[in-house]
């Protein structure tokens, strides 16, 4: 068989010929699919899907904001003095708490330094998102009110009202100087 009557054959009229070349391929190409949508096991494992909103502790300052450290903070949930996020904590620059995944749209934190108390209200929209079908569902929030006392707490400036799983700080918490001092 000569070059050109192989070119003829393989791009050959003959039904029975093209069926024959499309059934391998197809085989293949659903092979192809099947191994490219399949994730490893475990690939979940390295992946925090839990949100959790971040805070950062800073005092104004006549020329700009700087962080600060606390001692002795405690932060738990409000009307949940069992649920302790952080007990008589020293050296803390920030908060990072996860919000409840129900549909609740109202939660409630007392924050502690020494024997100051302050109570945080976070209103929020709960979202359910799935991010794969390995991993499963998470549960994002948008951040829309804030209230808190004024012991401690001088204000919160809402940074980013977006709470899912990344680093990123969602809160500025301005500590009064005089409860900063006393923290340290």
């Amino acid at each position: 068989m000569n070059d050109d009557t192989r070119i003829l054959f393989i791009y050959s009229n003959d039904p029975k010929k093209q069926t024959l070349k499309r059934v391998p391929l197809l085989v293949i190409l659903v092979f192809v699919y099947f191994c490219h949508s399949c994730e490893k096991e475990g690939a979940c494992t390295d992946i925090d899907l839990i949100s959790r909103l971040k805070a950062g502790f800073y005092v104004r300052d006549s020329i700009e904001d700087r962080d600060t450290v606390l001692n002795n903070v405690t932060f738990y949930g409000e009307l949940r003095s069992d649920s302790l996020i952080y007990d008589a904590a020293l050296g803390l620059q920030g908060l990072e708490f996860p919000l409840p995944h129900s549909t609740e749209e109202y939660t409630g934190y007392v924050l502690e330094i020494d024997t100051m108390v302050d109570i945080i209200n976070i209103w929020h929209t709960p979202k359910i998102t799935l991010f794969s079908y390995a991993c499963g569902f998470t549960t994002t929030h948008d951040i829309y009110w804030l209230s808190h006392t004024n012991t401690i707490i001088d204000s919160i400036a809402i940074v980013r009202p977006h709470v899912n799983f990344n680093s990123e700080e969602n809160f500025k918490i301005y500590i009064k100087p005089a409860a900063a001092d006393t923290a340290q």
